[in-house]
């Protein structure tokens, strides 16, 4: 009896391993540090292929990507990362300072009867060119929830591209972890404008209304709609 009961927690730990190593969060990602000791970033991202999926993805029959993770890169060149949530890319704990993003991961499904959980997952890396990471900075503040905007990203390439291929650096990886780098040719934009901030922010609340953060985002909401109202 003993030996079943530790042969299923051992089973428990390893599902867990496995799912947070195939992107799954179980909940929301947490927010960090407390307000006064600390920023807030938050980045709307969209990801699409103007000239539809491509052949190989829709004979693999992958879903729609996922925003699982963002990276930061600070002043001293310290790499901070992100947390996906939907389409929103969540960064806490930041000390006051000038960043810039300089990649997304976002991830796919795709049904695998043969795969343990039913599914394979396919990771993106979508890496920020060095031209325009200058539209994707921020100046971070103690206490001062920051929004970046809305980034756009355009798949566009084509069956040409290929099916991705295993990683080898990540020893962790069951065979049905796949990932591979987007191409340069991938169309990147950024807006910004009050109503999307609001939008964003008023997302952010869905989640963490009952954060440290949840007061501040509020008092920044009804600086913003007041801003419109006078318009």
């Amino acid at each position: 009896m003993k030996v079943r009961s530790t042969l299923y927690l051992l089973f428990i730990v390893i599902s867990i391993l496995l799912f947070q190593n195939c992107g799954f969060y179980l909940g929301k990602p947490k927010i960090e540090g407390e307000p006064d000791k600390s920023g807030l970033l938050l980045v709307d991202c969209g990801i699409g292929n103007s000239s539809g999926s491509s052949f190989v993805e829709r004979l693999l029959g992958l879903d729609d990507p996922k925003i699982s993770k963002g990276f930061l890169e600070g002043e001293d060149g310290q790499i901070i990362e992100g947390k996906g949530l939907k389409n929103l890319i969540i960064f806490s704990n930041l000390k006051p300072g000038n960043y810039k993003l300089t990649r997304i991961e976002t991830e796919k499904e795709q049904k695998d009867e043969s795969s343990v959980i039913g599914k394979s997952f396919f990771y993106y890396n979508y890496k920020i060119p060095e031209s325009f990471s200058k539209n994707v900075n921020a100046v971070i503040e103690f206490g001062k929830p920051t929004y970046l905007g809305k980034l756009l990203i355009d798949e566009n390439h084509d069956a040409s591209y290929g099916m991705p291929s295993p990683s080898p650096n990540d020893y962790m990886s069951p065979p049905w972890d796949y990932s591979h780098e987007c191409p340069d040719e991938d169309i990147y934009d950024i807006i910004y404008d009050e109503k999307a901030e609001i939008e964003t922010l008023e997302k952010f609340l869905q989640y963490y209304k009952k954060s440290q953060w949840a007061g501040i985002v509020t008092k920044r909401l009804e600086e913003l709609n007041n801003n419109i109202d006078k318009l």
